[in-house]
This record gives C-alpha cells, sequence and structure tokens, in this order.
C-alpha cells in the first residue's frame, strides 16, 4: 500500500488536511477537530505492513483509536 492509497481512504472518509511539513502531513475530521491523523512519507512511498493493518483502520471507522492522538 502507497501513502498515496492511505491519503485517497482519509479523504474519502471525511478527513481532511490541516498543514503539512516535509513529508509529515496532518489530517482532522471536521466533526471530531481534537482528533489528528499524521501521515508520513511522499506519496510514492510504500506504507510498512503493519502501520496500515494496525493504525489506518480506525480511520475508516470514525476518529477513534491507536492511529488518532489528542493534541
Amino acid at each position: 500500500m502507497k501513502v498515496r492509497e492511505v491519503i485517497q481512504d482519509l479523504e474519502s472518509h471525511g478527513w481532511r488536511a490541516q498543514r503539512q511539513r516535509g513529508s509529515h502531513r496532518v489530517y482532522r475530521h471536521p466533526d471530531h477537530p481534537d482528533r489528528r491523523v499524521v501521515i508520513a512519507g511522499n506519496e510514492g512511498t510504500d506504507v510498512p505492513a503493519g502501520y496500515a493493518g494496525s493504525d489506518l483502520p480506525s480511520s475508516r471507522d470514525g476518529p477513534s483509536g491507536p492511529a488518532m492522538r489528542r493534541p
């Protein structure tokens, strides 16, 4: 899975990019502005195997879970 695919998945579930610094992108959900997801890497980079399987499914279920951190 590529970083590009992860970003498309987040955006299709309502997450919006708030800011970017280098290759780190911070996404927030408009219904839960206190939650965020940080995606690191260039768009063509492969996401490490364990990362996509454990952290990102919570982005599909809504703004909760291990991928979300409070500011």
